[in-house]
């Protein structure tokens, strides 16, 4: 069972304890300038949020267990320092008592590098990999065509628009999307650790808006495997598979890490809000949305105003799962698929998307009614209170000149609120 989580006032109380007994090694060590940002990082990270996140993954019965809060802050010095390896991580911090200390450890009773790999076991709702699950039947990999490659800067041709219609129904039917991912703790300690966080001090706005974007996440396994038989292979990176990477303009071997993010302006900087890794052949249209239902499932303290996307994700299937949670999408819409003129399947409607009165000039936009969700737009002349319109008196009798709406559910793309 969990006798106590170490809260934050204990932690408090456990560096003021053992400063007085590693006064000089503190002193010295704060003079590393990588020391004292991670000295102050602890000082600022309240784990008191995370209890009823890890709570779960401990039986209430059998030997009582230790050092849960201590872990998970050792996992972050880890990655503040840059280490890639457990066990190098546990020697150093068995060698470097201050260091122990702001972890939370004892530093004269550090815990082994195993019990780091039993609490990594328990964040993830999935059973634990054992050599035989990567052992399997040699992938039929075929050579890529040179000729298949897009043209540069361009994303792979590997996607079908009516492919964004299964993730909108799996989205919209009030299931929650976080539930069954083996992630799913990762993500929760993410938002309650860094997101609720930043906003609880002012760092991030109710109300806000948030952009999304993959990137190709290159890994150092082969596709190949290692051989094991003639027919049999092992494979040391199960999950990833093969993608385009467009800014070097090759394919890869790994996956595609998606990021939303919002902005800070008084400080000028981007602030994560949401963390993903998706397949390296999965199209952007697809995680875009994603991404953007796990969010709003694991967080439901901030809200959303806006979602911008590039050109990727334009389609109808995005813009209908933005509005079903309440977000107005801003996404750049895909020239390449389209005709010149947009606008040329609807009668009547420039090329800029504003309707043509019978005298053939442009209407002037005039707001948009939220009653009705549709956009206004009125006669230029009677909007300027011009006299010299050719067709005066003829369409309409009214100073105020012809109106003209547009429902946005005409068409979501070309139409959309904003």
């Amino acid at each position: 069972m969990i006798p106590y989580f170490q809260s934050y006032n204990d932690f408090i109380n456990h560096l003021n304890s053992h400063y007085i007994s590693y006064r000089r090694l503190f002193d010295f060590s704060l003079l590393n300038d990588d020391f004292q940002s991670a000295f102050f990082k602890m000082i600022w990270l309240d784990v008191d949020n995370t209890f009823d996140i890890l709570r779960p993954l401990y039986s209430n019965t059998g030997r009582p267990t230790k050092n849960q809060i201590q872990f998970l802050r050792s996992f972050i010095l880890m990655a503040h320092f840059k280490y890639f390896s457990i066990k190098k991580w546990v020697k150093r911090l068995k060698k470097h008592n201050a260091l122990a200390i702001i972890c939370g450890f004892d530093p004269l009773d550090v815990p082994s590098f195993s019990s780091h790999y039993d609490f990594i076991h328990r964040l993830f709702l999935k059973k634990k990999y054992s050599r035989n699950d990567f052992v399997c039947e040699n992938r039929p990999y075929k050579n890529i065509d040179t000729k298949s490659k897009p043209k540069n800067g361009s994303k792979l041709e590997n996607f079908n628009m009516s492919a964004t219609d299964e993730p909108l129904y799996i989205f919209t039917d009030n299931s929650n999307p976080v539930n069954e991912l083996e992630e799913k703790i990762l993500l929760q300690l993410f938002n309650v650790l860094a997101v609720n966080f930043s906003f609880n001090h002012h760092l991030i706005e109710n109300h806000i808006i948030i952009s999304g974007d993959g990137t190709c996440l290159h890994t150092h396994a082969s596709k190949y495997g290692t051989k094991i038989d003639d027919s049999h292979r092992c494979y040391s990176d199960l999950d990833a598979n093969i993608g385009w990477d467009s800014d070097l303009n090759t394919f890869y071997y790994g996956y595609t890490a998606y990021s939303i993010s919002t902005i800070n302006h008084k400080y000028n900087i981007n602030l994560p809000m949401f963390l993903s890794i998706a397949s390296a052949s999965q199209h952007d249209a697809i995680t875009s949305m994603t991404a953007l239902a796990q969010l709003c499932a694991v967080n439901n303290l901030i809200s959303f105003d806006h979602y911008c996307l590039d050109c990727a994700s334009d389609n109808v299937a995005t813009h209908k799962l933005c509005y079903s949670l309440g977000i107005l999408p801003v996404i750049d819409i895909n020239k390449r698929s389209s005709n010149k003129n947009l606008y040329l399947p609807y009668k009547d409607i420039s090329k800029n998307g504003r309707p043509i009165c019978a005298a053939g000039f442009e209407c002037i936009r005039d707001g948009f009614e939220k009653a009705r969700n549709r956009h206004k737009f009125r006669c230029p002349f009677a909007f300027k209170k011009d006299n010299s319109c050719p067709l005066k008196d003829k369409c309409t009798k009214s100073k105020y000149g012809c109106v003209f709406q547009i429902k946005v559910e005409n068409d979501l793309r070309l139409f959309g609120v904003i």
